[in-house]
C-alpha cells in the first residue's frame, strides 16, 4: 500500500521501477520547456552569485481504478537559496472559506451546476519576471537533456519562476487573474481570489481559485456561460475538470462533495479519518512541561485539525482554538486533550452539512449573523469569541430580524 504523500527512494527502486521514474523526470522536464519557464544559459553567467540548486522530489500515485502505481517526479529549485528572498513580495491571494462557503450556499438556490478543475503545472505557467535567476540542474539531467556529463552539470536561466521559489504563487495568480480577464470573469471586491460572470440580468456564474484549484459554480442552461468555459479550458491546462452529478462525490480542498438533486453535502469524514493520533509515552506525568519534539507534533495535530473546522465542522472550532492558546504553556496534559479533541472530530465528522435551495432567486435571500463573546475562557483567563454567519430565506424570518441579546 502506496504512503501518502511520501518521499520514494530511487536507489531502494527495482529495475522496473527505476525506468518508470525516469520517464516521470523527461515528462517533468518536458514541462518546463513547454511552459517556457527556462533557457539555456551560457557558463559566462554561472559565477555571479544569482544561482539556485534543484532536486527532485520522487513520490508515487495512486493509480486510476486501483490501477499499477503511478511514477511522479517534480523537480523543486531550493528556494531558501534565492538571492531575493528577503526582498520579495510572496503574499498569494487565494480564496477564503466565507467565498467557498457562500459559493456552495447560493448554488442550489440558482439552480447552478458544480465543477472542479485542477491546472497541470500551474507554477510553471506563471507571470513572467525580470529576475535574473540561474538554477544549477541535478547531475542526472544531463543524459535526459542530452548534455556530456564531462562538461558539468546543466545551467538554465529562469525566464518564469519555479516550484520552490517564494514569488510561485504569487505570479501563478497574476496569470490566473490576467486570463480570467480576458473571459470577461470580474474579480470580486472583498475577495481577490473570487471571480464573477455578470450577464445583463445578473451573475450567470462564480468561481474560487485556491492555489491551482478552481471550484466553479454555472448556469448550464446560459450558452454564454458553457461557451466561456469551453474557453477556459482552452486557456488553462487543466488535468482534471469534473463535474458533480448527482450521487457522485468529488473532493476539493479536503472536503468531500456531493450531489443528491438540488442538494448539495459537504463533508470532511475521510479527511479526518487520515489524521492519526500523537503518541504519549507510558509514565509522563500530565504537569510535565512539552520538549521540542511535543511541540512539533502538537503543531502538526492542532493545524491538522484547524483546516476542518474552519472549512465545515464548526462543532471542533472552540476546542481546537482554546487548545491551540495552550501551546506556548503546554504540559503533556495536552497532548491527551488533542487527543480527546481528535476522537471526538472523528465522531462529529458523520454530521454533514446539507445545502438546499432557500428560495428562486438571490432576492428571496438574507444574510443572518449570531455572535457570541465569551469571557475568560482561555487557560489564562483570556476571552474569545464566536460568529456564525448563515444564509435564510426571508419568509422564514416573518420579516422580522430578532435580536436575542
Amino acid at each position: 500500500k502506496l504512503a501518502a504523500r511520501r518521499e520514494a527512494s530511487f536507489r531502494n527502486m527495482t529495475v522496473e521501477e527505476r525506468l518508470k521514474m525516469i520517464e516521470a523526470k523527461k515528462k517533468e522536464l518536458k514541462s518546463f520547456f513547454d511552459n517556457r519557464v527556462w533557457e539555456f544559459t551560457g557558463l559566462d553567467d554561472v559565477n555571479t552569485g544569482r544561482t539556485v540548486t534543484a532536486r527532485w522530489v520522487l513520490t508515487w500515485k495512486e493509480g486510476d481504478n486501483n490501477g499499477p502505481p503511478v511514477a511522479k517526479a517534480r523537480l523543486v529549485l531550493r528556494g531558501f537559496e534565492d538571492p531575493d528572498l528577503g526582498n520579495l513580495d510572496t503574499n498569494s491571494p487565494t480564496a477564503t472559506r466565507q467565498s467557498r462557503l457562500l459559493l456552495l450556499g447560493i448554488a442550489p438556490t440558482l439552480g447552478w451546476s458544480l465543477v472542479i478543475g485542477d491546472v497541470k503545472a500551474a507554477f510553471l505557467s506563471g507571470a513572467e519576471f525580470e529576475r535574473k535567476i540561474l538554477v544549477k540542474l541535478p547531475a542526472d539531467c544531463n543524459p535526459l537533456l542530452g548534455a556530456s556529463s564531462q562538461g558539468g552539470p546543466v545551467h538554465m536561466r529562469l525566464l518564469k519562476s519555479a516550484y520552490g521559489l517564494a514569488d510561485a504563487p504569487l505570479l501563478w495568480w497574476k496569470e490566473a487573474d490576467r486570463r480570467l480577464g480576458e473571459l470577461g470573469w470580474k474579480r470580486h471586491r472583498l475577495d481577490k481570489a473570487m471571480y464573477m460572470l455578470i450577464a445583463r440580468d445578473g451573475i450567470c456564474a462564480a468561481l474560487v481559485l485556491h492555489v491551482d484549484d478552481m471550484l466553479i459554480a454555472y448556469d448550464e442552461k446560459r450558452v454564454m456561460v458553457v461557451d466561456n468555459l469551453v474557453r477556459m479550458r482552452k486557456m488553462f491546462n487543466f488535468g482534471k475538470w469534473t463535474c458533480l452529478d448527482n450521487n457522485k462525490s468529488l473532493f476539493y480542498c479536503g472536503g468531500k462533495l456531493t450531489r443528491h438533486g438540488n442538494t448539495y453535502t459537504l463533508d470532511f469524514e475521510e479527511y479526518v479519518k487520515k489524521t492519526c493520533p500523537l503518541t504519549v509515552e507510558k509514565g509522563r506525568k500530565p504537569d510535565e512541561k512539552l520538549n521540542d519534539r511535543d511541540v512539533s507534533k502538537v503543531r502538526g495535530m492542532i493545524g491538522a485539525l484547524q483546516w476542518p473546522a474552519g472549512q465545515g465542522m464548526p462543532a471542533l472550532a472552540a476546542s481546537v482554538s482554546v487548545q491551540a492558546g495552550m501551546l506556548a504553556t503546554g504540559t503533556v496534559s495536552l497532548l491527551h486533550d488533542l487527543n480527546k479533541t481528535l476522537r471526538f472530530a472523528k465522531k462529529a465528522s458523520e454530521t454533514k452539512i446539507n445545502v438546499r435551495p432557500f428560495g428562486k432567486n438571490l432576492s428571496d435571500l438574507c444574510m443572518v449573523a449570531f455572535s457570541d463573546a465569551a469571557f475568560a475562557t482561555r487557560h489564562d483567563n483570556s476571552s474569545q469569541g464566536g460568529v456564525v454567519i448563515c444564509l435564510c430565506n426571508k419568509s422564514a424570518l416573518n420579516g422580522e430580524l430578532v435580536d436575542y441579546g
